[in-house]
């Protein structure tokens, strides 16, 4: 596999990535592992379809830099955030009360919009299944 260029990360940390036209992607860092500098760091092969490939080489040229820094950016970008959460009912409804508090409207305003919407919907379904009988 050839190797491309070196790269270095925003923690100094540097790595390489296979530049073969193919859509496996080794990414190997060099250097020591800030965290436990005893442990060594590993190389990972990310193999992606040739369109998503595209894809990125289509961002990362639109954000000036080359697919491995858009890569490497997007990796430690992910990591920092720390793991995947669910989304809770109260970062659902969010938006919903931030729009309610901007409305305006009191309380018994909304509660009268939204029943008379849903009159509306329950009418038209009363008429769809009126005429497809």
């Amino acid at each position: 596999m050839k190797q491309g260029k070196a790269l270095r990360a925003v923690d100094g940390s540097t790595g390489s990535v296979s530049t073969e036209p193919t859509t496996a992607f080794t990414l190997n860092e060099m250097g020591t592992n800030a965290a436990n500098p005893a442990i060594p760091p590993s190389p990972v092969t990310v193999y992606l379809p040739r369109e998503t490939v595209l894809t990125l080489r289509e961002k990362a040229a639109s954000a000036g830099v080359t697919l491995e820094v858009y890569l490497q950016n997007l990796a430690q970008q992910d990591a920092d955030d720390g793991p995947p959460r669910s989304a809770t009912l109260d970062d659902i409804l969010a938006p919903i009360r931030e729009g309610f508090a901007e409305s305006g409207l009191s309380e018994d305003e909304l509660t009268n919009l939204f029943e008379e919407a849903r009159e509306e919907v329950w009418q038209e379904q009363q008429k769809q299944k009126g005429s497809s009988e």
